[in-house]
């Protein structure tokens, strides 16, 4: 069965709120304290870093243009990412955790470097005519393809060292 990580009135997905707290109810334990970073708008995405990832994370990325990047042993926020100039789209980690990618509807595909705990944007990708909504990463980290609905799909090949 699934666990329930929280539960408020007003639901916007991936177990996040607007303007209430959540709450882990399997531990009896609020998600993050009153004031904590949230969404102001409906949370379009999630993502989960894999299993063996450097640090264990869990993002979310919401039609405010924000991406929250939590910790998933604490469920706590760890980094709000305000790079994006319109809705995220779709989140992904790559396959070792080290790396996150979103889409957005600003056209872009953003990367940022998750390691340490940290959440630092090291490329900005652009290129795609209209919205970018979805992305995935290549096993070995070296390049991401990303989908617009320009009906084009781009392979880049960022750098981050």
């Amino acid at each position: 069965p699934a666990h329930i990580l929280g539960w408020a009135g007003r639901p916007l997905g991936c177990h996040h709120w607007m303007g209430e707290e959540a709450y882990d109810a399997e531990r009896g334990a609020q998600l993050s304290p009153t004031g904590a970073m949230t969404h102001r708008a409906p949370v379009m995405c999630c993502a989960i870093s894999p299993a063996d990832a450097p640090v264990a994370h869990i993002a979310s990325g919401s039609d405010d243009g924000t991406c929250l990047l939590w910790d998933r042993r604490t469920n706590r926020v760890l980094h709000e990412l305000r790079d994006h100039t319109a809705e995220v789209k779709r989140l992904r980690f790559s396959p070792t955790g080290r790396f996150l990618a979103s889409t957005s509807g600003d056209r872009r595909v953003l990367l940022f470097d998750c390691r340490d705990g940290g959440a630092s944007q090291f490329a900005a990708l652009q290129g795609h005519e209209d919205f970018t909504f979805d992305v995935a990463w290549d096993h070995e980290e070296r390049f991401v393809v990303s989908a617009s609905h320009d009906m084009t799909v781009r392979r880049w090949a960022p750098d981050a060292t």
